[in-house]
């Protein structure tokens, strides 16, 4: 009945886990939760090959009509999206809004990963590090990082508090953070395959237990998206 459009698998792995936390702590007797590839459906787009695909009905540029898929749609977008040579990157965000207003979300941070709470985030690294010795990454960090900043919201006019590691790369992020210190021998940052960003990914969702365990940002994706599988549902 509905679509919701992500970049690639892991955005699809995050939300759907985001979904399945919010839906248990917001579970009604009456209510049951929306079941995936019946009541809604998840269509990878290959990060900047958004751009091959128009959002309404005018077909100016020749590219696919999106509304021809689906009629229903829901575009999760990461903030960093590149230009595509012809608009940039806030032309496009624009352009997107018009077409489908609250169907579309921006991510706050850089991608997805960037919704990940500071605590996952430890968790991860623990696991990656085998003896769990991860005290640079903590203690580095000053009171203002934790507290976070204010900073305008992609997805409204207002300023919003926003993770303090939002508009960084998460593995160069965490690389910084623990330096020489670490006990893997990979860098963080160099893992942007898509198998890597896979693992990750696994091992961020293996630790998403609860709700609580989600960040701001992630609730808000998950209670948007909710909120769009049910009035595409009545």
């Amino acid at each position: 009945n509905c679509t919701i459009w992500v970049e690639g698998i892991t955005d699809r792995k995050y939300i759907r886990k985001y979904l399945e936390l919010y839906w248990d702590e917001h579970k009604k007797e009456d209510k049951k939760p929306h079941i995936e590839d019946l009541h809604y459906a998840f269509v990878e787009y290959a990060g900047s090959n958004i751009v091959h695909w128009n959002f309404d009905d005018s077909n100016e540029d020749e590219n696919i009509n999106a509304l021809k898929v689906s009629n229903n749609i829901f575009l999760v977008l990461d903030s960093d999206v590149k230009r595509d040579g012809i608009i940039s990157k806030e032309e496009r965000h624009q352009k997107l809004k018009v077409a489908l207003g609250d169907n579309l979300y921006i991510t706050e941070g850089k991608e997805i990963e960037n919704s990940l709470s500071f605590e996952t985030i430890k968790k991860v690294v623990a696991d990656y590090e085998v003896d769990g010795k991860i005290e640079k990454l903590i203690f580095e960090l000053t009171h203002d990082e934790k507290k976070g900043l204010k900073v305008k919201s992609h997805n409204s006019t207002e300023k919003i508090s926003k993770l303090f590691y939002w508009n960084k790369n998460i593995g160069e992020f965490i690389d910084t953070k623990i330096g020489n210190d670490k006990k893997r021998d990979a860098s963080y940052a160099k893992d942007n395959s898509i198998n890597n960003k896979n693992a990750f990914c696994d091992k961020a969702i293996k630790h998403l237990e609860k709700y609580e365990d989600l960040s701001e940002e992630a609730k808000d994706i998950a209670k948007r998206i909710v909120e769009f599988i049910e009035s595409c549902n009545k």
